[in-house]
C-alpha cells in the first residue's frame, strides 16, 4: 500500500538520522498513523509501531510544553496585572493624599485670608471714622472665602448699621422733586406725567406721605407740571408751585388745602422764610414775589431778566437770594425789595443756600451744573475783612439723577 510505503520511508529516514525528532510524524500524517495503530495494529511491524509511538510521544511532549508556556505566560500576565493594579492603587492613594494636603493648605490659606478680611471689616465698622459700606463688603468677602465666626459677627454688625428702607412709596408717574417736613414725619413729592409732554400740557400733582407708615395723607392736583414742594420751618404749611400759574398752600398737619394763589406766569421756584410767614415765588418770566401764604397778598415784587431757577432766604429772613437764567444771583431785601448784592456766574445754576455764618460773616453758597462749587461773600463783609471764613459743607442739588458731591470750603 502507498501509505505503508510512505510510513516505511519516514521510519527509515528517522533511523538513518539516529532517531532525530525532526523526522517523526506530525499533523495529518500522525493523526492517520494513530488511527491505523488503533484500528490495524496487527498489520504493522514492531518497528513501525515504535516509530508511530515515538511520534505520539513527541506530540504529547510538545503539547505539554505549550501548555506550560501558556501557563507561565498567563501567570506572568496575571502577576504583571496585579503589580500594575498595586502600583496604580499606590499612585492613586499618593495623588489623593497630595490633593488632600493641597486642599488643606488652600483651606488654611483661605481661612487665614477670611479672618484677615473679617478683622479689616470690624476695624472699618468700629474705628472712627467708620466706613459701613466698606465694612459690609469686606465682611461679605470674608464669608465667601470661609465660614468663620469672626466673618459672621462682622457681617451681622454691618447689616445692622447699613441704612434700611423704612417704607416704600410707589408712584405711577415720574417724581421730579421731593421735600421732607422739618421733623421728618412727612414727605411731599412733586409727581408729574410723561416726560415727553410739555410742562404746560402735562398734569402734575403733589403727594403728601406719612414717612413712618407710607400712608398717603393728601394729594394736591395741578393742571401743569409741579416744579417744587416746600414746607415752612415749623412744618405747619406746605406750598407747591406749578407751571399752571398757581401756588397751592395746604395745612401739612391735616392735608387740607387752604388757598390757591394765581400768578402771572409759570411758577419755577419756591422758598419759605425762616419764620414761615412769607413765601418767595419765582416765575418763568423772571418775576420774583414775596407773598403772605395765608392771605395770598403780594408783599414785594421785583424782576429778573430770565427765569428764576433757585431761591434762598438768609437765616434772619431779611435777605432773599434769587438765581436766574440771566446768569445772575441777586440778594434782595425781602421786606423792601431793594437790591443789596448782584453776582454773576457762568454755567447753569441749580441751587442756592446761605452759609451758617453769623450776621457779620455771611456767605452765599451756590452750585453750578458743571460740578464746580463757589462761595461768595455778601456786601456786608467789607466791614469786617479780618474775620476768617468759616468751614462749610456744600452739597450739589440732586437733579437729573446726579449723586450729591461734597465740597469743603476754607
Amino acid at each position: 500500500m502507498l501509505w505503508r510505503q510512505r510510513l516505511r520511508q519516514s521510519r527509515q529516514e528517522w533511523e538513518e538520522k539516529r532517531q532525530d525528532e525532526g523526522a517523526l510524524l506530525r499533523g495529518a500524517r500522525l493523526a492517520e498513523a494513530e488511527e491505523r495503530l488503533r484500528d490495524h495494529s496487527d498489520d504493522l511491524s514492531p518497528a513501525e509501531r515504535a516509530y508511530i509511538a515515538a511520534s505520539i510521544a513527541l506530540q504529547e511532549r510538545e503539547l505539554r510544553a505549550r501548555r506550560r508556556t501558556q501557563v507561565r505566560t498567563t501567570f506572568g500576565l496575571a502577576v504583571g496585572l496585579i503589580v500594575a493594579l498595586v502600583l496604580a492603587t499606590v499612585a492613586g492613594v499618593q495623588w489623593r493624599h497630595a490633593g488632600e494636603q493641597r486642599d488643606r493648605a488652600q483651606q488654611a490659606g483661605g481661612l487665614a485670608l477670611a479672618r484677615q478680611l473679617a478683622a479689616q471689616a470690624t476695624l472699618a465698622l468700629t474705628s472712627p471714622p467708620t466706613d459701613v459700606p466698606r465694612g459690609a463688603l469686606l465682611a461679605t468677602e470674608s464669608l465667601l472665602r470661609a465660614q468663620t465666626v469672626e466673618g459672621y459677627d462682622a457681617w451681622t454688625t454691618a447689616m445692622s448699621l447699613l441704612p434700611r428702607g423704612v417704607v416704600h412709596l410707589e408712584h405711577r408717574d415720574r417724581v421730579n422733586e421731593f421735600a421732607f417736613s422739618p421733623d421728618g414725619t412727612q414727605l411731599a413729592a412733586a409727581v408729574n406725567g410723561s416726560q415727553y409732554h410739555l410742562p404746560r400740557r402735562a398734569a402734575g400733582r403733589a403727594d403728601l406721605w406719612d414717612t413712618a407708615t407710607g400712608q398717603s395723607l393728601a394729594t394736591f392736583d395741578h393742571t401743569g407740571w409741579v416744579v417744587g414742594a416746600t414746607f415752612s420751618a415749623d412744618g405747619r404749611l406746605l406750598a407747591t408751585g406749578s407751571w399752571d400759574h398757581t401756588v397751592a398752600i395746604a395745612d401739612a398737619r391735616t392735608g387740607r388745602e387752604l388757598r390757591r394763589i394765581g400768578r402771572d406766569d409759570a411758577v419755577s421756584a419756591l422758598a419759605f422764610s425762616p419764620d414761615g410767614k412769607r413765601l418767595a415765588v419765582g416765575e418763568k418770566d423772571g418775576t420774583l414775589s414775596v407773598l403772605d401764604p395765608l392771605s395770598g397778598k403780594e408783599l414785594v415784587r421785583v424782576k429778573h431778566a430770565g427765569r428764576i431757577v433757585a431761591l434762598a432766604f438768609g437765616a434772619d429772613g431779611a435777605r432773599l437770594a434769587a438765581a436766574s437764567e440771566d446768569k445772575s444771583v441777586v440778594v434782595w431785601n425781602s421786606t423792601t425789595g431793594a437790591e443789596t448784592t448782584r453776582l454773576t456766574h457762568e454755567g447753569s445754576l441749580l441751587a442756592l443756600a446761605f452759609g451758617p455764618a453769623g450776621p457779620l460773616d455771611r456767605h452765599l453758597e451756590r452750585t453750578l451744573q458743571e460740578g464746580s462749587a463757589r462761595r461768595y461773600r455778601d456786601r456786608q463783609d467789607h466791614r469786617h475783612p479780618e474775620r476768617p471764613r468759616r468751614s462749610t459743607v456744600l452739597w450739589r442739588h440732586i437733579y437729573g439723577g446726579r449723586e450729591p458731591v461734597r465740597y469743603v470750603g476754607r
